[in-house]
């Protein structure tokens, strides 16, 4: 999207490995990076992105919404 390189995204899936099943939230979605791992992590979890930039938002819904 922007060329934006999420960092520690290994480690973030691996922490929630450990978590209780349920609704994983991504605070900060931005370009998506860390949703994609999650996503293909834990495909059966639901996932809620927050993202303030309307156009990013938007593409993100856009991205996962299938």
């Amino acid at each position: 999207m922007d060329g934006h390189v999420p960092i520690m995204v290994q480690a973030v899936v691996r922490f929630m490995e450990r978590c209780p099943e349920g609704l994983i939230v991504d605070g900060t979605a931005g370009g998506g990076g860390h949703l994609r791992a999650l996503r293909a992590g834990f495909p059966d979890r639901p996932l809620l992105a927050v993202e303030r930039d309307p156009a990013r938002a938007e593409a993100l819904a856009e991205e996962f919404s299938g």
